[in-house]
């Protein structure tokens, strides 16, 4: 199951869909999944693979910029 959330978080932050990140953040965060696991795991991995995007030029600046929106979103759900 957590593993389909995390997918889901991915697809959320890469694909610029807010409200489908966030859900997912929560669901991580009340099967209680340590937060720096959501971090690494969901966070940092989409980011790290729209990267790869950017260099490949399948993404451009707009899509990184709401991605980044997304991850400060889900962060500060994280964070407290």
């Amino acid at each position: 199951m957590t593993e389909a959330l995390f997918d889901q978080l991915r697809h959320g932050v890469i694909e610029g869909e807010p409200d489908e990140a966030l859900e997912a953040t929560n669901a991580l965060l009340e099967l209680e999944v340590n937060p720096v696991v959501i971090l690494e795991d969901g966070l940092t991995r989409a980011m790290m693979e729209l990267g790869a995007m950017w260099k490949r030029g399948d993404a451009f600046l707009p899509e990184v910029v709401a991605a980044a929106e997304i991850f400060t979103l889900c962060n500060a759900r994280i964070e407290p």
